[in-house]
């Protein structure tokens, strides 16, 4: 049992088949992340009691939902029959507790999701990084970005090769307001291997907000090819057109071949000014898709959107307006106005 909850398995070529699986996940893209679903569940063919190839190809089908074209109803399918294997597999291990914190985290039940990441913390291993990686995860979610950027340089220093965690610290730096350092990490993440897509499109909005036109230039052509919009097809030549982009982003904000482009929608819509569409879109996102990855809410490219009464209604909707109220960690962008109301600080 011990074997199995630390190492997974004793089988060489369902080892090997995981290996590559996890290089693919950490590579992000739409076209990994199916790849990577496959090779998992050769290797769970090989091995049915693999649980870390089980928690991986939970984590895939987690990702699917934010970076490809893969039905919520397909991955939520993937993400309970893993977690269902994985419970009864080891219910007490260490990749339990952290599994529990990412479906709190999903059902958006943040005091529970809380006490399972801390539990996962204390349980793991020092040389493991799925706890840190999660804890990270539920800070950026519930607002407290400034504590996340600790845990997001431990996993890379950890694991300092893989692209997903490179851009996550990145999203902790810039949300967090220490662009400069977003910039440098994003510059050592250039010889990473793997889909750059959304730190492209990141760093695109850092190199807006900084008036830096050769980036902008350089990079919303990268932008237009790796995230492209159904219906915007023309990125590079329209996205600084503002009546033109924003006319076109409300005729294709509804198209079903936009459903994972929601968080690009919004985030053109809130630079051209359009904070309602920009609502529209990251509710979408946040609420009708159900991202695991709600941090985005606080992207800096969406202060505008924060201070209207749409964005009050999405926090109160995840659930984060009673968390912080139940334990008072409101973190970094609200706090309270008396025992009813809050406010959104930026």
């Amino acid at each position: 049992k011990q074997a199995i909850e630390d190492r997974g398995t004793t089988n060489v070529e369902a080892y090997d088949k995981y290996l590559r699986a996890r290089a693919l996940l950490h590579q992000q893209g739409a076209v990994e992340l199916r790849r990577a679903i496959q090779i998992f569940r050769e290797s769970l063919a090989l091995d049915p009691g693999f649980v870390a190839a089980w928690y991986r190809l939970h984590e895939t089908h987690e990702d699917a939902i934010v970076y490809s074209a893969e039905s919520t109803e397909d991955a939520l399918a993937g993400m309970a029959e893993a977690a269902d294997r994985i419970l009864a597999l080891a219910p007490d291990a260490w990749r339990s507790h952290t599994l529990l914190a990412k479906q709190y985290i999903y059902q958006r039940r943040w005091l529970e999701a809380e006490a399972a990441t801390c539990a996962a913390l204390a349980a793991a291993p020092a040389s493991e990084i799925d706890a840190v990686w999660t804890y990270e995860r539920f800070l950026m979610a519930t607002g407290r970005v400034s504590e996340a950027v600790q845990y997001a340089e431990r996993a890379r220093q950890s694991d300092p090769l893989s692209l997903m965690i490179s851009g996550a610290l990145q999203g902790a730096l810039d949300f967090s307001g220490r662009v400069a350092e977003a910039d440098a990490e994003y510059e050592r993440s250039k010889d990473l291997p793997g889909d750059r897509a959304m730190v492209d499109y990141f760093a695109l909005f850092r190199a807006l907000r900084r008036g830096d036109a050769p980036a902008v230039r350089h990079l919303v052509r990268m932008v237009g090819r790796t995230l492209q919009v159904a219906g915007i097809e023309n990125l590079p030549e329209i996205f600084d057109q503002a009546e033109t982009m924003l006319a076109r982003l409300r005729q294709v904000q509804p198209d079903p071949a936009n459903q994972s482009r929601q968080f690009v929608i919004c985030g053109w819509a809130a630079w051209h000014g359009d904070t309602a569409l920009a609502a529209s879109a990251l509710r979408q996102f946040v609420i009708d898709r159900r991202s695991p990855r709600p941090g985005g809410i606080w992207h800096p490219a969406l202060s505008g959107v924060r201070r209207t009464p749409a964005f009050k209604e999405i926090l109160r909707d995840l659930g984060l307006v009673d968390y912080w109220r139940q334990s008072g960690k409101w973190g970094d962008f609200a706090r309270p106005l008396g025992e009813d109301d809050f406010e959104v600080i930026r």
